[in-house]
């Protein structure tokens, strides 16, 4: 019996590179191998072969011209029996990802970051994504929240000039724990000096915040996150 298997991301942005992976399919034990192995990135839009000489190259790299959620189906035949499993990744503009830095943010930083974006990616777009996601939780956990009481959503962040450094250092820390190797090493190392940038940069006096979602910063629409010491008299 054949079981397909199909890897992808759950969200990625419009022109984005990702890869569709079929790598870890297989057949029961003493079936036939399979001979034919295809990915179809779209509903209606055609299975591409890509099948090789090793299961390693059971992939598609891809990049999504439109927004939307798409239908990706692999299938897979070894002559005898044919197998199709379908996933859904979604896929949005830049507008609505609205994410805190871009990589033109990390380069400035580190010239030579993007020679360590993964395979079957050209960007880091997925790591500032999850830096935005760690930001807002970050921001909640620690009792910061529109006027209502209701949590602070990506949307009321009017004025990413307040908030791309904090992003950009917090998305380099990620970058480099994801490659450290082992205890003491350069990855390790760089990890550590952004993350004390990071608590350094997360301090900001005044972040403005569209509380009411109108899209006009109001004179009291701010969040201190700095810090004080009670000195008494």
């Amino acid at each position: 019996m054949i079981f397909p298997s199909l890897e992808l991301e759950s969200l990625v942005q419009v022109d984005d590179k990702t890869r569709l992976s079929a790598k870890k399919t297989f057949v029961s034990k003493g079936d036939t191998a399979p001979t034919t192995v295809e990915v179809e990135p779209e509903a209606g839009s055609g299975f591409i072969d890509v099948f090789g000489t090793s299961y390693k190259d059971w992939y598609l790299d891809w990049s999504y011209a439109t927004d939307g959620d798409k239908v990706v189906s692999v299938r897979v035949s070894n002559g005898i029996d044919t197998e199709t499993i379908t996933k859904t990744i979604t896929v949005i503009s830049a507008a609505d990802d609205a994410l805190f830095s871009n990589d033109q943010d990390l380069t400035a930083k580190e010239s030579e970051i993007l020679n360590w974006v993964p395979d079957g990616r050209n960007s880091f777009l997925n790591v500032h994504r999850k830096a935005q996601t760690y930001i807002l939780k970050w921001l909640n956990d620690q009792g910061y929240t529109a006027f209502d009481g209701t949590p602070i959503v990506k949307s009321m962040v009017i004025s990413l000039d307040q908030i791309r450094e904090w992003s950009a250092v917090l998305t380099l820390k990620l970058i480099y724990e994801d490659l450290k190797n082992s205890s003491g090493d350069h990855f390790e190392d760089k990890a550590t000096v952004y993350k004390d940038y990071e608590l350094e940069f997360r301090s900001i006096d005044k972040l403005k915040l569209d509380f009411n979602l109108d899209g006009e910063q109001g004179d009291f629409e701010f969040q201190s996150l700095v810090v004080r010491d009670l000195v008494r008299g």
